[in-house]
């Protein structure tokens, strides 16, 4: 499953990370993914606004815990840090994340969500906040007083507004001092009352991640909708047509191209081209003068009695040999290559071992049957 959702309004996500000491051995690969996703919609979804909250951080820093303290009410909500509050990410934002911090406190992913809670609901006393998202990262391998049932429905009836997506990275730990940090049946322990929490939402069960390469891959960069690159007949032989569709997988994607920018009165200018072609009457290498040429403007030089060529009177030409032969745009139509009407067909097949190796490196293209069609679905 994605954690980006396509064709969504303006996304307003809080990351709920666990730093405690249990997730210590994972931390760097939890950076990995963190940074990635901030990454992610910096570059490509740069309006919507992200926050970091820490579980399990050394010290504590959340508006909840100093409401509690100003009413004579210490020890609540302690070792869990917004440091990086609501916001458009930018490159502090990255640093931050890239860096985290190797907490020493208890992790207390409830309070982290009540937390979260209390941090939509007063961003959203000034502004309408369409998409609330929430993204807990945690191994679950926290050692946590276990929770009533009172406070777990308290918390899921204020979570109804809110997509939740928990992440596990399952990556096998290190030993320390002879003891193993996680448990398998503190996990489960944990996991239990979070999947109860999901299905009464609504929402997908724990996604566990058992590498790193696995944990970058929930987050998906960039997605489009699929648009079909091919809507006809699949022929095998001559007596079997199917209809089918076609639709790129996989797409290269290319970095965005540089632009070239001023500086006018201290503020970058974007410096934009315009190409125009010209007649001009210049000195031909004789010597001699009155011979006609067509350059473009950059060619022109300043004792030249350079005429601009207006659009209207621009033609098309081919070069056949040595010779330039125009051709108008009724031509021009005539030479082109038409095909009556699109069709794939099945030539053969080879065996794998075959194909060189770089055409996978290729778009991936995906044939599938016309979903109207139920007897082409069982041909396919």
């Amino acid at each position: 499953m994605s954690l980006m959702q396509l064709d969504k309004p303006k996304d307003f996500c809080c990351l709920l990370v666990d730093v405690g000491p249990h997730m210590h051995s994972i931390l760097p690969q939890v950076e990995q993914f963190v940074s990635h996703y901030v990454e992610a919609k910096l570059i490509n979804k740069p309006a919507h606004e992200v926050a970091l909250i820490l579980l399990g951080s050394t010290g504590t820093r959340n508006e909840v815990n100093q409401e509690f303290l100003e009413q004579g009410h210490p020890g609540q909500y302690e070792n869990i840090s917004v440091v990086e509050n609501l916001s458009t990410p930018n490159l502090g934002t990255l640093k931050t994340a890239s860096c985290l911090e190797r907490g020493t406190g208890v992790t207390d992913i409830y309070n982290g969500l009540l937390v979260v809670l209390d941090l939509f609901k007063k961003a959203s006393l000034d502004r309408h906040i369409p998409e609330k998202h929430c993204v807990l990262v945690s191994n679950l391998a926290c050692q946590s007083e276990p929770i009533d049932e009172v406070t777990l429905s308290h918390i899921t009836e204020n979570l109804q507004s809110i997509r939740l997506d928990v992440v596990c990275p399952d990556m096998e730990l290190e030993e320390q001092n002879g003891q193993q940090i996680v448990t398998k049946a503190i996990r489960m322990a944990n996991e239990g009352p979070i999947t109860d929490m999901l299905t009464k939402l609504g929402l997908p069960g724990p996604q566990h991640a058992h590498s790193a390469a696995e944990l970058l891959s929930l987050i998906r960069w960039k997605e489009v909708k699929p648009s079909a690159t091919f809507d006809g007949l699949l022929t095998v032989g001559s007596k079997l047509a199917i209809p089918v569709k076609m639709f790129k997988k996989i797409g290269k994607e290319s970095a965005p191209s540089l632009k070239s920018y001023t500086l006018d009165q201290g503020a970058l200018t974007e410096v934009h081209y315009q190409r125009s072609y010209v007649t001009m009457k210049q000195k031909a290498a004789t010597g001699k003068e009155g011979e006609d040429a067509t350059g473009t403007q950059a060619d022109v030089g300043a004792e030249s009695d350079a005429e601009e060529v207006e659009d209207e009177d621009k033609i098309k030409a081919y070069k056949y040999g040595r010779s330039v032969i125009p051709v108008d745009v009724g031509k021009e139509d005539s030479l082109k290559f038409s095909v009556q009407d699109r069709a794939l067909q099945l030539l053969g097949f080879s065996p794998r071992s075959k194909v060189p190796r770089y055409a996978f490196n290729k778009e991936s293209i995906v044939v599938i049957a016309n979903k109207d069609d139920p007897a082409a679905g069982a041909a396919v």
